[in-house]
């Protein structure tokens, strides 16, 4: 094979390559549009799930702040039910007090 005949062979095998190197951009560059257009649906849906996190903690702790605010409430109940009946023998007692010293005897039944 001649000199010429190489150059030959290597020009039209150069063309080919890169005919072929430009047809891989071009695919590779009409993937960008694409890619980009993804990219931004992702850090919108990332953007929802976020504010969505962010919801879902706010309302942890106000459902922790209702239930210890419920087991408040139910500890003053308690309180308010021991008193009631510490009032209540308190009255009892002083009804049987009030009526010793009137000189009536109750008659108390078990």
């Amino acid at each position: 094979m001649s000199t010429t005949q190489s150059r030959d062979a290597l020009k039209e095998l150069n063309a080919k390559l890169l005919a072929e190197i430009c047809e891989l951009l071009e695919a590779r560059n009409a993937e960008i549009p694409e890619l980009r257009k993804k990219v931004a649906e992702s850090k919108a849906e990332n953007a929802k799930l976020s504010h969505f996190i962010e919801e879902n903690a706010r309302h942890d702790a106000e459902n922790v702040e209702h239930e210890l605010l419920k087991q408040r409430i139910s500890g003053l109940r308690i309180r308010m039910l021991s008193l009631r009946l510490r009032i209540s023998r308190l009255n009892s007692s002083t009804t049987r007090l009030l009526c010793q010293l009137n000189g009536i005897y109750l008659l108390e039944v078990w």
